[in-house]
């Protein structure tokens, strides 16, 4: 076997020992085993880094991912819950401050008047009142009915019919919330709506229309734009201006 010496003491020795068997002093095998020792450490301490810094990563990556997910899913909440409330009709259910003394004496002097006005089928009446207190007047539990029989009669005595006559007619026959607002329609009376419409349908059909026909082009209208044009109603109109 291969003897070296020690290069503190001098002694002889065979080679492969880590210390010099008599002053202990480490032997060049012996630094290049520390030596590979201090650099494994080294490396597994960086390998121990890195999983922990991808580990640490992951973490933050999910935690913005899923407070991104809670952003989103409450702009959606607000923006439906806003939706909701909008009513996005023509005539929006708005809740008019009743309780204003201004309006608590009118009403008080003028309710009586509204009702007699429609018993008599007084419109002329009514149109006035509600010029001089819309708030008031709008709140009246017939007002939803008036305000369909006024348009009613608006299309029965239209003295030309264009496309402008045609949107009011379609409106009314498919949408009639569109005058008075979704919630207030519901306390319609069913069959003072129905009489209605079915005046509007006999005056149409004398014009050329079907039911079908006039639901097709709402549909067709409302599909493309979500709201009805005029100008996108000029070319189903039949007869130009000739009612």
């Amino acid at each position: 076997m291969r003897q070296v010496s020690c290069k503190n003491c001098g002694a002889t020795f065979p080679s492969g020992r880590e210390r010099c068997p008599y002053c202990n002093t480490m032997t060049r095998t012996g630094s290049q085993k520390a030596t590979r020792l201090r650099v494994s450490e080294a490396i597994n301490r960086l390998f121990g880094i890195r999983d922990e810094a991808y580990e640490s990563l992951s973490r933050m990556i999910l935690a913005a991912c899923l407070r991104s997910l809670v952003i989103v899913a409450v702009i959606i909440l607000l923006a439906f819950g806003c939706a909701q409330l909008v009513d996005v009709s023509y005539t929006e259910d708005y809740e008019y401050d009743l309780r204003t003394q201004e309006n608590i004496e009118w009403a008080e002097e003028n309710l009586d008047k509204l009702e007699e006005a429609y018993a008599a089928g007084d419109f002329k009446t009514i149109e006035l009142l509600s010029y001089q207190n819309h708030d008031v007047v709008y709140s009246w539990k017939h007002y939803p009915e008036y305000e369909l029989q006024r348009v009613h009669r608006q299309i029965m005595e239209a003295r030309f019919f264009n496309s402008y006559e045609l949107r009011q007619v379609l409106y009314f026959l498919f949408k009639p919330e569109y005058y008075v607002g979704y919630r207030r329609m519901a306390s319609v009376d069913e069959g003072v709506y129905e009489g209605l419409r079915q005046d509007v349908l006999d005056l149409m059909r004398q014009r050329g229309y079907t039911e079908e026909q006039l639901k097709d082009i709402f549909d067709r209208c409302v599909d493309s734009n979500g709201y009805l044009y005029a100008e996108d109603l000029e070319e189903f109109v039949k007869g130009g201006d000739d009612a």
